[in-house]
């Protein structure tokens, strides 16, 4: 119930009311030692600070999602905190830290199939290579992004 009102709070943008659903949500996760629900509201917190401005708070919250997605296996979950993470070190002028989380994402990504994921971390590799004036390579990897959707809306179902 409280993923739920988290979602449809964050998207009519009342994010105060979100967060007070992801606090419910980690508390009854603590209390039943649910490992699973608490890495998700871990995630969704950082989300709701990381809008804020409140980075610091969003990664320390990712990286304790990131260690509770390695000791599930939840490589989806593990793929979306690095790329969060990445944002935020992007946004403190450490991209090559962040570059190399988009890697691990895009690694990730590969290995499972998920090409939203993927597209969006050629994207945001793309931007950080741009930065640096690597223009040939940002644009490989636009281009990578492309022929990645692509491939996949014309995979046979």
């Amino acid at each position: 119930m409280a993923s739920n009102g988290f979602h449809l709070a964050r998207r009519v943008g009342r994010l105060t009311e979100a967060l007070e659903a992801c606090e419910r949500m980690r508390q009854v996760s603590e209390g039943r030692q649910d490992r699973w629900a608490l890495q998700i509201s871990y995630g969704n917190q950082a989300l709701i600070l990381q809008a804020w401005g409140r980075l610091e708070e969003a990664l320390d919250l990712l990286q304790k999602n990131e260690a509770i997605c390695l000791e599930l296996g939840n490589k989806n979950g593990l793929q979306a905190s690095y790329g969060n993470q990445a944002l935020i070190l992007k946004a403190w002028g450490r991209p090559e830290e962040a570059l190399a989380l988009h890697k691990k994402e895009e690694a990730i990504c590969l290995e499972m199939g998920n090409k939203d994921g993927l597209q969006r971390s050629y994207g945001h590799q793309a931007l950080i290579l741009q930065a640096w004036g690597r223009l040939e390579e940002a644009l490989a990897l636009h281009k990578k992004r492309r022929r990645s959707a692509w491939r996949w809306a014309t995979r046979p179902a």
